[in-house]
């Protein structure tokens, strides 16, 4: 039961980290850094308009997964993370829903247009 449980939840966690907007760089570069401290050894450098995946915030730093699953820090004045925002929903039309259209069956006719390579003749 504890390995299911503790499995859930770190699947949730996952779940949530993929779900969150990445941290892009609004700075020309910046240094990536092995913890979350301007004193702290240099690991590698992020460019202007990189989207990194955030992993956490920790006060002014923020902690972002690197192209190698490696995890570095920058400091949060380096970029911005745009909040999460839902797709918004496909628009409708007044009166029809798909589940108003026919089901397509071997016997439906085939609307074939000019050039298209379906089209007996078609390029």
């Amino acid at each position: 039961m504890k390995r299911i449980t503790l499995g859930a939840l770190a699947l949730l966690l996952s779940l949530q980290v993929a779900a969150a907007a990445p941290f892009t760089i609004a700075k020309p570069w910046t240094t990536v850094r092995a913890r979350p401290s301007a004193d702290a050894p240099a690991i590698a450098l992020a460019f202007g308009n990189d989207a990194l995946p955030v992993v956490k915030r920790s006060g002014e730093w923020v902690a972002v997964r690197l192209s190698k699953g490696r995890l570095g820090w920058v400091p949060a004045a380096d970029g911005v993370q745009a909040p999460a925002v839902a797709a918004p929903a496909p628009p409708q039309l007044p009166g029809f829903s798909a589940l108003d259209a026919p089901p397509l069956t071997a016997a439906t006719p085939l609307l074939l247009t000019r050039g298209d390579p379906m089209a007996p003749g078609g390029t």
